[in-house]
């Protein structure tokens, strides 16, 4: 896996319409599988980690394929 292929940190739009600051991406220790960490922006909602290939991958809404995930707009994220 190359950086590039990951997504950059910052404001994202699911989908469906919420969005979502992604902070980090991870790799879990025993699978090795790539992570990514997320927290909702809606107010209350917590934080998420979605797989990397889940995150990534194209869904059919209506009769269309988008993107899971649409970048917004990269940002650091501050901690």
């Amino acid at each position: 896996m190359q950086q590039t292929d990951l997504p950059l940190p910052g404001l994202y739009q699911h989908y469906k319409g919420n969005q979502y600051l992604v902070l980090a991406t991870a790799q879990h220790t025993e699978t090795e599988e790539y992570l990514v960490f997320y927290k909702a922006l809606d107010g209350g909602m917590g934080f998420w980690v979605r797989p990397l290939a889940m995150f990534m991958e194209k869904v059919q809404k209506e009769e269309v394929w988008v993107q899971r995930f649409q970048l917004i707009e990269a940002k650091e994220p501050t901690f």
